[in-house]
């Protein structure tokens, strides 16, 4: 009863995207928990079909190739492995960037390295003791494409903290067929009900579990269940301290009196007390009648507490971004908050409607349909709709969808979890449908018959609005029972609002109207599941009603309408900005931008002499025409002022950049305004995707070797790229760069290309050491990024390259070195020469942590059925190869523990064959290392003092504590979790080898910061499967300004300073201009500007006060230096 599953989602794996998505789900939920998620996905039911290829990462391992076009089944990914490898083309190569199913694009679908692990439920027998892997290309694709999976997605779930239910049904139930019976609850005001007038029901105990007994067993006392329902979500429908029947119902689906049972007893569990309070029902032992439903009660007074919503209002700023926290009290923290779902249902006096509009053909009176096009859009709960579906049997939705579930075994779930309006949903036949249109609604008579009372007639007309108001209008009404449904369901099995006549008779439905009013909700707001209010509103508005939802843990709801304000901060204002690009609305690096502003005097009265300024202190940004004089502006009048801002965005600023513009609006009459404009620009991005290296003998380096690493890079930014370089180096001195760069002419954007390099290991090099290859990325010969790719050294395979390994021993004839006949690198093991009779044996001796298989691949050449190749583990045999076989891989399972694994060649009494001998290589046993990884950070903590404007370089170390590599990312994040924009690191991921140490460098940058400000965060260091470190950091902002130091200072002459008036700025390179001064105050605020083009500049500090100034100097080459000046 304290789990629960809060929201469903389905993750698209036939995307790079989505499969990162999936991976941060397993990680950590996609957010910072310690522990990762599962991920379900549906599939065909079948046994492991390959094995993951020797000297390989988890060679040997069991892998699921591809399944069939049939789905039967469903399992569950556990965990990931980037480094796995399959090859899926059988060109010799384990690729990613490379279209091997020829459809002319390269994605997921053609990935040959990575995948998930999955867990099957049929026992340790199955695959690796009950799992296997599965690559990423068959989550890409479809059952029906390619053996994938169904709909190329994975489904995960959202659980809610631990639920500590407010009450609950206690009961003992006794019956000899379970599937016969439906467990529901409810409650009736009327203490004299005999039923009750609000129910619900349950996903457990609905008909399910077989013809057996209540607890599955044979035996008498298997008939006989205790069992407890959570009834809490009944609250959101009750009043606190107030007196209600309550009852259990059983209903038993039993045409034929077959099954039979009893009621034990029945109790009340009220837990919203200090102590449980149990209420039992005076009813015991009572019989279950026969194929209906069997209420037993009882009657209590709960005093529960709903959550209070605390926040009465909220009042923003128009045109600006906000973000407000909702308050809540009472009920069971924490809280989830959501706009309101919930129509308000009323009931109202009309007479039914005349239709005489257009007649609506079905494609069948009976169980037809027929689609209608809108003449407006139609808002239902979240989404907008165009068109809608009509049902013969009497309900409408917005597209057509005839099908059942899959394995569907609830009707009535299935029902709830489809969006749909229904006036009167049963089994109809259809007489006719009239529809009348007009600008803002739609209405709709239907005339028909229960299917079995032809007899009779329903009458009945729906009308939708414009505004998402729905209504029901009942006519003459003439059917017998009440099997029939009024009612508006969202299909989120939770918002399912029925009517009041809602399987009611005919007397009881007849000419009674209802309406479904949309809750308040205001566009352009979102509402964060933490309760976090946000947006922008580009329009004022004075207490506009808006609906907030407050859910607490357990469920229990409330709701509120709260009065909703967005007020101008200014008589006149910027209400919009509207960019130019290059052509384009996006801002991209390199663009030469314009910005038209809109300006609105909200005013009655006008303003004279205004003049609009834009001012930002960015690197990347350089500011050509920064403002527009616009004179007089009228009371209640709007200005745009076209193309009156212009800028250019360096080559070099990163993706997703965000520059943010100051802006003030000033006049005669004093009635001035300012504010931040924000811009994000799409700048370059090319990253690192993945790795492949192949050396002499395995995915790894070893001493005294040359590899082949290739590397995978990705244009991900939002324009094509051209000029790029690519350099790659290591911080280990064993390691040489044999290829000194590879150059790229260009790339479009997603392009992927390879990058090939040649690596030399010299014979210092430790095997099994991990290292980090730094990618330099250069762009126009500028160095653009550095990217960071971890290359893992240790390894569980051996091909022999480096001679026997340890633990090797022989008898009779000695094994040998062959490196002529070999599966990889350059040498395998090779039986010895023997004659007949004799035998040649090599045995290996290893201690395994962990049960796995051992992989090798054998060969032979012998002669056929006489002369064998025999492998044992322990003594006993495996398998046996004789005749000419080629080179093959093979796998055995074994348990941890120690081990003696034996190839014996011999032969018989005479002839010989081939070569006459046996050839093993690339053997691989199960990983023998169990450690969990572990860092530390020192310092514990990080605080740097910085003068505005500069620049500062500081280290930390990363340690291993525990015998095994670790994996690192390193994030430096604010207060809100989101990456901050003045502290970056050198290595945002990487790694360290066990028991060793890695310096890594933090730099700090003062851009738009100004002297005396703090700026706090945390870098967070997570270790993959292992531990989080978060280290404080912080950086104060100094003035750091020396009076003799900017006599002559950075390649300017600056004369006189101090001064009165003017001061001069030359430039000491003939080879470079001045283009542009900016000055500022000394805390960083911006002044004025001049453009200058020339070898000097004149500013003149005159009209402003005795104090220290910045100037910043923009050279014609886009250097920036800052000069500080003194004004006496």
């Amino acid at each position: 009863m304290k789990n629960r599953i809060v929201e469903m989602y389905a993750i698209p794996t036939n995307t790079a995207d989505g499969i990162k998505t999936l991976k941060h789900w397993i990680a950590n939920h996609c957010s910072d928990d310690p522990q990762g998620g599962l991920a379900t996905f549906y599939c065909t039911y079948q046994g492991t079909n390959g094995t993951l290829p020797a000297g390989t990462p988890n060679g040997g391992m069991a892998v699921m190739t591809t399944f069939s076009s049939y789905v039967n089944h469903s399992q569950t990914i556990v965990g990931y492995n980037d480094s796995i490898r399959y090859d899926y083309n059988g060109d010799g190569q384990y690729t990613n960037h490379i279209d091997i199913n020829n459809d002319g694009v390269v994605n997921v679908k053609d990935w040959e390295i990575g995948g998930v692990i999955f867990c099957n439920s049929f026992g340790t027998g199955w695959g690796n003791g009950g799992f296997a892997f599965l690559p990423y290309k068959k989550l890409a694709e479809t059952h029906t494409e390619n053996g994938g999976i169904w709909n190329a997605c994975v489904y995960i779930v959202h659980l809610r903290d631990e639920v500590f239910p407010q009450y609950t049904f206690k009961t003992t139930i006794k019956h000899d067929k379970r599937n016969m019976l439906r467990l529901t609850a409810g409650f009736n005001p009327d203490l004299n009900a005999t039923t009750p007038s609000t129910t619900m029901g349950f996903g457990v105990f609905n008909y399910q579990g077989g013809a057996l007994f209540m607890q599955g067993g044979t035996t008498e006392a298997d008939k006989t269940l205790e069992l407890g329902l959570d009834v809490t979500p009944l609250l959101n429908q009750m009043t606190p301290n107030t007196p209600y029947k309550l009852f259990l119902g059983v209903t038993e689906n039993d045409a034929s009196g077959t099954g039979t049972g009893q009621i034990l007893n029945f109790s009340v569990m009220d837990y919203t007390g200090t102590t449980v309070n149990e209420i039992p029902s005076s009813a015991v032992n009572t019989t279950i009648a026969n194929n209906t439903t069997t209420y037993v009660s009882v009657q209590h007074n709960i005093n529960f507490s709903k959550p209070v919503i605390q926040t009465d209002s909220v009042v923003v700023n128009a045109f600006e971004e906000f973000s407000e926290q909702l308050q809540a009290t009472q009920g069971k923290a924490p809280y989830r908050w959501e706009f309101t779902k919930e129509y308000q249902i009323e009931e109202f006096s009309a007479p039914y409607p005349t239709n005489s509009g257009s007649t609506v053909t079905l494609s069948n009176t009976n169980n037809g349909y027929a689609t209608i096009a809108l003449p407006f859009t139609f808002p239902c709960f979240e989404q907008n709709y165009n068109q809608i579906v009509v049902y013969a049997d009497g309900y409408i939705t917005f597209r057509v969808d005839t099908y059942n579930w899959p394995f569907l075994k609830d009707a009535d779930n299935q029902l709830k979890t489809s969006r749909f309006i229904a006036p009167f949903r049963a089994d109809l036949v259809v007489t006719s449908i009239l529809k009348e249109t007009n600008s803002n609604s739609i209405t709709l008579t239907f005339s028909a018959n229960i299917a079995s009372q032809t007899a009779n007639s329903v009458q009945y007309t729906v009308k939708l609005y414009e505004k998402g108001t729905i209504e029901f209008y009942y006519g003459n009404m003439t059917y017998t029972g009440s099997n029939f449904l009024s009612v508006l369901s969202r299909g989120d099995a939770v918002v399912f609002q029925e009517t009041a006549i809602s399987k009611t008779t005919a007397a009881n439905c007849s000419n009674r109207n209802f309406r479904f009013t949309p809750p308040a909700k205001i566009d352009g707001l979102s509402l964060s599941h933490d309760g976090i209010l946000s947006g922008r509103l580009d329009q004022s508005l004075d207490d506009a009603p808006l609906s907030i939802t407050c859910c607490d843990n357990n469920e229990v709801k409330t709701t509120k309408v709260i009065p909703f304000s967005s007020l101008y901060t200014s008589a006149i204002l910027i209400t919009n900005i509207s960019v130019n690009s290059n052509g384009n609305t996006t801002i991209s690096a390199g663009d030469t931008v314009l910005l038209s502003v809109t300006i609105k005097n909200v005013d009655i009265i006008g303003f004279d002499g205004c003049n609009v300024k834009f001012s930002i202190l960015d690197e990347y940004i350089t500011l050509i025409d920064s403002s527009e004089y616009f004179g007089y502006i009228a009371g209640g009048n709007e200005y745009t002022l076209n193309n009156c801002i212009k800028f250019v965005v360096d080559n070099a600023t990163p993706n997703n950049y965000v520059a943010e513009f100051n802006w003030e609006i000033t006049n005669i009459n004093n009635v001035n305004s300012n504010g931040i404009h924000s811009f994000i620009i799409q700048g370059r991005e090319i990253d690192v995707l993945s790795y492949n290296l192949l050396s002499g003998i395995n995915t790894v380096f070893d001493p005294n070797e040359t590899a082949s690493l290739t590397f995978i890079a990705q244009n991900t930014g939002a324009s094509d790229v051209q000029n790029l370089r690519f350099e790659l180096r290591f911080m280990e001195p064993e390691l040489t760069v044999n290829t000194p760069f590879v150059e790229i002419a260009s790339m479009a954007t997603s392009q992927l290309v390879p990058l090939s390099f040649q690596v030399s290991v010299n014979n210092s090099f430790v095997s099994g050491t991990t290292v980090d290859a730094l990618v330099d990325i250069f762009v126009n010969n500028n160095l653009f990024k550095t990217e960071v790719v971890t290359i893992i050294g240790e390894t569980n395979c051996d091909g022999f390259e480096a001679g026997f390994p340890a633990g090797t021993t022989f008898s009779d004839t000695a094994w040998t070195i062959s490196t002529t006949v070999f599966a990889g690198g350059s040498q395998a093991a090779a039986s010895g020469n023997i004659d007949h009779l004799q035998q040649s044996i090599m045995y290996m001796q290893k201690t395994l942590l962990t049960d796995g298989v051992v992989t090798f691949k054998r060969k032979v050449s012998s002669e056929a059925n006489y002369d064998f190749l025999r492998f044992s583990i322990d003594g006993v045999q495996q398998a046996q190869w004789s005749g000419n076989q080629d080179w093959a891989e093979v796998s055995y399972p074994v348990t941890s523990g120690t081990h003696t694994f034996t190839w014996r060649y011999f032969k018989d009494v005479n002839t010989v064959a081939g070569t006459d001998k046996a050839y093993v290589d690339d053997i691989c046993f199960p990983n023998e290392n169990s450690a969990t990884p572990n860092v530390v950070i020192n310092p514990e903590a990080i605080y740097v003092e910085i003068p505005f404007e500069t620049s500062l370089d500081t280290t930390f170390t990363i340690t291993s504590t525990t015998p095994v590599f670790a994996l690192f990312t390193n994030q430096i994040l604010d207060t809100f979790d989101l990456p901050v924009n003045w502290c970056t690191t050198n290595y945002p991921n990487g790694s360290v080898n066990a028991m060793q140490s890695k310096t890594v460098t933090l730099k700090f940058k003062t851009r738009n910061k100004q002297v005396g400000q703090i700026f706090n965060a945390t870098l967070k260091t997570v270790v993959s499967e292992g531990n989080i470190v978060e280290t404080p950091v912080t950086m104060k902002i100094v003035s750091g300004v020396g009076i003799d130091d900017y006599t002559q200072q950075n390649g300017y002459l600056v004369y006189p300073n101090p001064t009165q008036n003017e001061v001069q700025i030359e430039t000491q390179n003939s080879n470079e201009q001045i283009q542009s001064v900016q000055l500022y105050d000394v805390n960083g605020k911006y002044i004025t500007s001049k453009t200058v083009n020339n070898a000097n500049a004149t500013i003149n500090l005159s009209p402003f006060s005795s104090g220290i100034y910045i100037v910043k100097v923009l050279s014609e080459n886009k250097n920036i230096q800052y000069i500080k000046v003194i004004k006496k």
